[in-house]
């Protein structure tokens, strides 16, 4: 079997057997392949293995490889965003994991309405309280989706969080979970939002994720291995 076919099948029953542990439904959670210098003869054998789902970090790969596979994919752009990339990205991403603040938001707001489109999109939180990370504090998620409550061509629909590389599982674990908190309070003081994803656990920490709510996990490594 081929090591891509391998590592999928292995990763599939991971998220499965993790769902279980927590009593959820393993089929609400979706694989997001992170295809971050990725060459796309693997990426088209991961689509041939049933994958539909496809991350990257910069809306200049995102725009390159979205060409080159079947329309049926859904790409998402999980990377930090610059304003000044929005307008690329438009029409492309079919969900934008990272917004993490009023001038960013806006400026989605904006170019999908030049495209008379709805750009769907996570809110960025930093949940791990890293200096230097981007994403919300919990306190800032209200006034935020209040200061958004205008606009119409930016949908949220949930968040987002990467918990600190390398701590131990408890440290990951509350990480997590306090992503869950903030979709629960939201989802309580916000039904006019269409509120439901978490996108939370790449390679290392995915099964403590899952187990904790996630429903879009971001993995790379664990499907095509170490990549410079």
């Amino acid at each position: 079997m081929n090591p891509i076919a391998e590592n999928l099948s292995r990763v599939r029953a991971s998220i499965h057997a993790a769902a279980l542990r927590s009593d959820r439904d393993p089929h609400k959670v979706k694989l997001v392949l992170v295809t971050k210098q990725v060459e796309i003869e693997r990426m088209r054998l991961a689509y041939e293995l049933g994958e539909r789902d496809f991350g990257e970090n910069r809306v200049q790969e995102l725009v390159e490889k979205s060409g080159l596979l079947p329309k049926d994919v859904h790409w998402h752009l999980i990377g930090h965003l610059q304003t000044n990339k929005v307008k690329d990205a438009m029409g492309v991403s079919s969900l934008i994991h990272s917004v993490d603040g009023l001038r960013l938001a806006e400026k989605i707001n904006l170019e999908a309405g030049k495209k008379n489109i709805k750009s769907e999109a996570l809110i960025q939180c930093n949940t791990s309280g890293e200096a230097g990370k981007f994403g919300l504090p919990a306190g800032a998620v209200g006034p935020f989706l209040k200061q958004c409550s205008s606009f119409r061509n930016l949908v949220f629909r949930g968040f987002m969080t990467m918990a600190p590389f390398g701590a131990k599982a408890e440290v990951i674990r509350n990480s997590f979970g306090e992503l869950r908190n903030i979709l629960e309070h939201a989802q309580s003081r916000f039904p006019e939002y269409p509120l439901e994803h978490l996108s939370m656990g790449m390679s290392q920490d995915y099964e403590i994720a899952v187990e904790e709510g996630a429903t879009l996990v971001r993995i790379g490594t664990a499907v095509f291995g170490q990549r410079n």
